[in-house]
């Protein structure tokens, strides 16, 4: 035989009201999430930051033709590694 359970409003808030605050947590999480697309060109700076080197070793570098870059934008960029 079937049951039948009859549910009020009351009960339907009690269940629901964990589910409203873990969403409010998510979207306050999702808001602050600053994504960004990793870009393909990398300063002077920020390529001998990620490869441990200074930006004159950098600089030399390039000017030696040991690494290529392109001004872009008045910016000397060189491509991720």
């Amino acid at each position: 035989m079937t049951q039948v359970r009859i549910v009020t409003e009351d009960d339907l808030h009690r269940a629901i009201a964990p589910l409203e605050a873990q969403l409010a947590r998510l979207v306050t999480a999702l808001e602050s999430a600053q994504v960004r697309p990793k870009s393909a060109w990398l300063s002077v700076k920020d390529y001998a930051r990620l490869l441990g080197v200074t930006e004159r070793t950098v600089r030399r570098h390039i000017k030696d033709g040991r690494l290529e870059a392109r001004r872009i934008g008045g910016a000397i960029r060189l491509r991720r590694p």
